[in-house]
């Protein structure tokens, strides 16, 4: 996926939470599509950064929300720094997904599950996802490196 298709995904799942807050007043906390949720998260330390995590259908969600509030706190602490003259410059975020992995936060997905046999998770995985992992194949992107671990 290019920057520009990245700043599209992006400014989406930005618009959603916008259109939610400006319709009924509150910020949007579940959307769910197929068998996938996706969890949104505004944080009031700074209201300019969206957190979404996109989860499968059976996923606890009351387990998702303390996790996103977790992410939430772990990534201000550690870059809040940067965001005080944030540029748009992504470079110093990147390693936030590997981190995220490392602490077992998150699990990283071989991005695979489509053709992958041994993939425990193969007949799990929603049609959403299976769509999200097509675009991160097909473009070859990482942009989804934090979303689809």
């Amino acid at each position: 996926m290019t920057g520009a298709n990245n700043d599209l995904v992006s400014s989406f799942l930005s618009a959603i939470q916008i259109f939610s807050k400006e319709i009924t007043g509150d910020n949007l906390e579940i959307v769910t599509i197929d068998k996938t949720h996706m969890f949104f998260h505004k944080d009031l330390r700074d209201p300019s950064i969206l957190y979404v995590i996109i989860t499968d259908i059976t996923d606890e969600s009351e387990f998702i929300k303390v996790k996103i509030l977790k992410i939430a706190d772990l990534f201000y602490t550690l870059y809040s720094e940067l965001l005080i003259d944030f540029k748009g410059v992504i470079s110093p975020f990147l390693a936030f997904g590997d981190l995220l992995v490392s602490m077992k936060v998150a699990t990283r997905n071989c991005g695979k599950s489509l053709e992958c046999r041994e993939c425990t998770e193969q007949k799990k995985v929603s049609k959403t996802l299976k769509n999200f992992q097509k675009i991160k194949r097909e473009k070859n992107s990482n942009y989804f490196q934090s979303v689809i671990l």
